[in-house]
């Protein structure tokens, strides 16, 4: 089972639920054995957020066209968007008013998944330091 990913059509990261890590370009992929601690802080990541990402998960799915570019994977979740985009809700606030008020919600959201994306990643990065890995080509599985 995957635990956290994200997919593009030429990229990918995924971390499968005993810690094996597969990422890179379909052609350049890396491999590698996330450590237990590592691997026990996505899951806890992915538990006090779980409620909340099903919540905004299905406000981002049911919008957006269902073909986007990118798919974010929170353990069964897929939430698929062009872009989850890192807004600056002050400054799009006070430099365009009208176009804030009609996208506050989007924008808040939005922030909000790439928040969790952006920490599970830092765990992951770190992790990465840490262990050796295995250069790959070829195919996810």
């Amino acid at each position: 089972m995957i635990l956290f990913g994200y997919e593009t059509g030429t990229f990918s990261v995924l971390l499968y639920s005993d810690g094996t890590l597969l990422y890179g370009k379909k052609n350049n992929q890396a491999i590698l054995s996330l450590p237990g601690e590592a691997l026990e802080r996505v899951r806890a990541i992915l538990k006090e957020n779980r409620p909340m990402l099903l919540r905004l998960g299905k406000e981002i799915n049911g919008s957006a066209d269902l073909e986007g570019e990118n798919c974010f994977i929170f353990e069964d979740l897929k939430i698929i968007d062009w872009d989850l985009t890192r807004w600056y809700l002050e400054e799009d606030r006070k430099k365009h008013p009208e176009y804030y008020r009609s996208t506050v919600k989007l924008e808040l959201t939005e922030n909000y998944i790439r928040g969790v994306f952006d920490e599970i990643c830092a765990v992951l990065e770190e992790a990465e330091k840490q262990v050796q890995y295995t250069k790959m080509t070829g195919y996810f599985p």
